[in-house]
Order: structure tokens, then sequence, then C-alpha cells
């Protein structure tokens, strides 16, 4: 049977020159009936990703809108992280497409609306959203997707880090975390703020945080032949 996509996120995640700016997008799937006849739960595939070093943000900028701009991402949401240098590229972003939130990563331990459009995050909720999904397979990587590898290799790196001063940090061990982070940031939104709701997160953080065996810190996610199932009605790729 055909899973057809309901909603796209796009994860962005800015950096410097010397870093890469990375982009995902994360399909949200239609929910698959049970033989009961109830909807089970939401699906995501991370669909397509690409990453730019050295460009200019002006290049960058026009790049996100063209992308924008295909039928298959209009008036889908954009959740780009401007912490830092992104403040002025949002801004730009949103004289070129529908549909921007901000988000500027901390290290607190809340969420704090700053307004209809931009969310204060600790960053390490935005990486245990799509945490989460993986845990419950509820996330696949389409297999076709070249960065899929390095997409492979940032969750291996992935660390949770207790500071001297007892403060919780969260980054690569070495490398880049990029990728990964640009698919935590579409996977916090579709959690979080899209068609799936609040509730669904609710319902994920009460069963993790219920007694269990000892799980890891990132469980990378499966990539079989299931996957080609899941793309119906996508196009192959965005160029």
């Amino acid at each position: 049977m055909t899973t057809w996509t309901r909603a796209r996120y796009v994860g962005v995640d800015l950096a410097n020159r010397v870093d890469f700016t990375a982009i995902t997008v994360l399909d949200e799937l239609e929910p698959e009936q049970t033989p009961k006849g109830r909807i089970g739960e939401p699906r995501y595939v991370i669909s397509f990703m690409e990453r730019h070093r050295g460009k200019p943000y002006a290049w960058m900028v026009d790049r996100m809108a063209a992308l924008a701009s295909r039928d298959f991402l209009a008036g889908q949401p954009w959740i780009v992280d401007c912490t830092g240098v992104g403040a002025s590229v949002v801004e730009d972003l949103r004289t070129r497409m529908d549909w921007v939130h901000a988000v500027v990563l901390t290290g607190g331990e809340q969420v704090v609306r700053a307004g209809p459009h931009e969310s204060h995050v600790p960053k390490k909720d935005v990486v245990d959203a799509l945490r989460l999904l993986f845990w419950k397979d509820l996330c696949e990587v389409d297999g076709r997707i070249p960065e899929a590898v390095t997409l492979r290799s940032e969750i291996e790196l992935f660390r949770y880090q207790i500071g001297e001063t007892g403060r919780l940090s969260t980054g690569a061990s070495s490398g880049h975390d990029d990728l990964l982070l640009s698919a935590c940031l579409a996977a916090w939104y579709a959690t979080r703020e899209g068609s799936n709701g609040a509730a669904a997160w609710g319902a994920l953080m009460r069963e993790w945080a219920a007694p269990r065996a000892a799980r890891p810190s990132l469980v990378t996610p499966r990539e079989d032949a299931r996957q080609a199932a899941y793309m119906g009605g996508r196009p192959a790729g965005m160029h």
C-alpha cells in the first residue's frame, strides 16, 4: 500500500563560512489505519539533505528560496537556526518565502516563545525530538540520499557531555553535526508545532520517561527495503 506525504518540514542549520550550512526535508506520512480501524502514529522520512560550505549568505538565501518555490515545498514551514549569525539571514528569508520559524538554541531548560514565529529552545530538546522518533522507530532515512552516510557518521559521533559546572552540553565529539542538527530542527517542529501537535509530543515524552532497559544516546535510523514504499508521490530528488 502506498503511503502519502501529508506535510513537510524543512530544517536549516546555519553556519559561518568555515562550517557547513545544512538543509533537511522531513516528510510526515499519513498514518496507516490499524486492523481495528484506529489511526496509527504518524511516521516520518528524511527525504532530502544537502549542505554547503564557504558560500556567502546571499547565495544561501537564493538557494533556499529556490527550493521553497518548488511545488512540493510550497507553503511548507522552514525551521531555521537563528542562533548567532542566523538572525539577519532569517529576516532575508522572510522576504522570500511564506513560512519561516526561527529557533534560537539555548542551554536552558524551558522553551520560550519570542513571538508567533520564533522560539528559544534548549538544544537538548531539539536533539531529543529526533532521538525520540528514532527510538520509537517512527523515522527513517531515504537510503537514496547521498548524505545518508554522512548523517550516520554524525549520529555516531554525537555526544551528551556534562561540563565541570554540571551544565549539560551536546555536540559532535569530532567533526561536524550540521546535517544532524538540521534534521533535529525539522523533527522538533514536526512533533511540537506540526499537524501531529503537542499532544503527541507529550505522549512520547511520557513513554520515554517510563522505566525500561538502558537506551543508546542516539539511535541510528534503519535503512532497509521498506523505505521505498514510504516515498510514494515524492519527487526522486531536488536539485
